[in-house]
């Protein structure tokens, strides 16, 4: 089985060939405090059809790092396309997921747009 603790795809046909050869779209990665690919990318500011690839091949949006966090609590600090692309493509109740801290996505997207002082 291939992981991201060794190998980071860089190119979506890298991704495709991964997919389809098992690669494990739902992982937790440790080096990344537990996140899946899919927070990964998304923090790493992949491509929306990086992340498709990731969807299309069962990628969940539910699942938690190590303090909470969704793929879509991630997608709220990403550059607006990718987190229009997220919340668009996620299942409705992904907004409402608490991280440990007590936030759901819909806090944190309030926070930074109505209480961050920067």
């Amino acid at each position: 089985m291939i992981d991201l603790h060794f190998y980071e795809p860089i190119h979506m046909k890298e991704l495709e060939l991964l997919c389809r050869y098992g690669f494990n779209v739902n992982e937790k990665i440790e080096k990344y405090n537990n996140q899946t690919p899919l927070s990964i990318f998304i923090n790493k500011r992949y491509s929306v059809s990086m992340l498709d690839v990731l969807i299309q091949n069962g990628a969940r949006f539910d699942s938690q790092d190590n303090v909470g966090q969704t793929s879509v609590h991630v997608a709220c600090q990403a550059p607006e396309h990718l987190f229009e692309y997220i919340i668009e493509t996620a299942p409705s109740y992904c907004v409402n997921i608490k991280n440990q801290y007590g936030s759901t996505p819909l806090d944190l997207v309030y926070y930074l747009a109505y209480e961050d002082p920067s």
